[in-house]
């Protein structure tokens, strides 16, 4: 009988991977977060729709400040790649926040 797997932390281990590595080819990554070819080949389509929604923040021990960044997987060259937003993009959408809640 095979254990349950859950959604969320899998998905935190995926962003965490590719944060780290920047670039993880798809079976290593299978590999190293518990899948078989079986599994993840059930798991895999549902991760690539997760990380279509919205970006993902993590702190830069390196860097020492948040970087911003978007997990895509490059199907042709079947791996993760991390794809950052550049700190401009993102102050421009805080100030674009800010004054759509002002005007509320």
């Amino acid at each position: 009988m095979t254990r349950k797997k859950e959604f969320t932390p899998k998905y935190e281990e995926l962003v965490r991977r590719v944060f780290l590595f920047k670039t993880h080819p798809d079976v290593t990554l299978m590999i190293n977060m518990g899948f078989s070819p079986t599994s993840w080949k059930v798991w895999r389509p549902m991760l690539i729709e997760r990380t279509k929604i919205g970006k993902e923040c993590m702190f830069s021990e390196e860097d020492q400040k948040d970087v911003y960044f978007n997990v895509k997987y490059i199907k042709k060259e079947k791996k993760w790649i991390r794809k950052d937003i550049p700190d401009e993009v993102i102050e421009k959408e805080r100030e674009d926040y800010r004054k759509k809640k002002s005007v509320c």
